[in-house]
């Protein structure tokens, strides 16, 4: 069995603000704790069920350099750094049998949504996909299921669990916390999260023959939204783009690989303009 596992950071219990996960801030150790360990429960209870597992983690939140590597379980398969072409992703392949995605979020605009936004705070304000609004859940799930891959869990907030139950019925989900406003949390108590993401990823994975593969069908039809003009003036040099109004570009793609290659680019790409002005 191969598993692949995508670690955020918004989503984990105990987490309510962006300055938590800064490496300059006094509180980082202590997300970096809460986060490795809850990367443990979740391998540790795959070995419960495969005990010859392989686990790939991707560290994915900011420069995905947050997991305290010497604490990992043995035997953990760990991508790390930045850049990378497929970011979140990056690694995941069709030898694999499915994905997790621990601590992530909710959409950009979901009410009481921990730190919602859609992929990059800084720069995306949203994005659309065959004109339908997607958050990285989405994007991230239609990834694995280019290759085949079902999305096997979700842990996050309850905002985000609402809207997994809402689209992917078949996807497990573990609560992490419940949303009080965009930098505010009630978190479940600790060893009841990590009791749940045990029983729930052993679930998981003993259902893993019974999960499907999420996808959108090609062609891909794509509007990004920036959070300011001048980011979309940057990205619409670009001449695959086409620029719909201030803040939105749109293009389309055939290839779903392609396509979030882009649109890390893009991202990338707006991200310059922060020296500007």
């Amino acid at each position: 069995m191969k598993i692949f596992i995508s670690v955020d950071a918004e989503g984990i219990c105990g987490v309510s603000s962006w300055h938590e996960t800064i490496p300059k801030d006094p509180d980082y150790n202590r997300f970096r704790e809460l986060v490795t360990d809850e990367v443990n429960v979740v391998c540790s209870a795959i070995r419960e069920v495969s005990p010859r597992a392989e686990i790939v983690v991707c560290d994915s939140h900011a420069m995905g350099e947050n997991l305290f590597v010497n604490k990992l379980i043995k035997d953990i398969y760990l991508v790390r750094g930045f850049p990378r072409q497929y970011y979140m992703m990056e690694g995941l392949d069709s030898s694999f049998d499915g994905v997790i995605f621990l601590g992530y979020h909710a959409m950009i605009g979901s009410l009481r949504g921990g730190m919602d936004h859609s992929y990059s705070s800084s720069t995306v304000y949203s994005i659309k996909v065959n004109g339908k609004e997607y958050g990285e859940t989405d994007l991230n799930a239609v990834f694995a299921g280019y290759y085949k891959v079902p999305l096997l869990l979700v842990s996050g907030d309850d905002v985000l669990i609402k809207d997994i139950k809402k689209r992917y019925k078949q996807v497990t989900i573990v609560l992490t916390k419940k949303g009080i406003s965009r930098f505010s949390s009630k978190s479940l108590p600790l060893n009841k999260v990590h009791s749940d993401l045990r029983i729930k990823t052993i679930t998981a994975i003993n259902n893993i023959k019974k999960s499907k593969p999420i996808f959108i069908t090609p062609e891909y039809r794509v509007e990004i939204k920036f959070n300011n003009t001048v980011q979309a003036d940057v990205v619409s040099l670009l001449p695959q783009l086409k620029r719909i109004d201030g803040r939105t570009i749109k293009f389309k793609i055939s290839d779903y690989r392609d396509f979030y290659s882009m649109f890390m680019a893009i991202i990338l790409l707006a991200a310059t303009t922060k020296t500007m002005g």
